[in-house]
């Protein structure tokens, strides 16, 4: 679905790989961009719950959870 204005709720990197996890608020899209290559990034997009916030790595930094506000939901990378 189209939204005019997305916001960016989290940008975190990955501990392990050269990639950042961006939480797209309204839209309820997680990206995975690769920035191994920085001509040629490439981006994989997860279909989450709407109204993502801020999240974060489980203590063995293994998982990246977030939260979605409106319907309860934890999205789990």
């Amino acid at each position: 679905e189209f939204h005019p204005e997305p916001r960016v709720a989290a940008i975190v990197a990955s501990h392990n790989h050269p990639e950042f996890i961006v939480n797209v608020k309204e839209t309820g899209k997680i990206l995975l961009v690769n920035y191994e290559d920085l001509t040629n990034l490439s981006v994989t997009t997860i279909g989450a719950a709407r109204f993502l916030h801020d999240g974060g790595w489980d203590s063995t930094q293994r998982y990246f959870l977030t939260a979605a506000n409106e319907s309860n939901k934890i999205a789990v990378v």
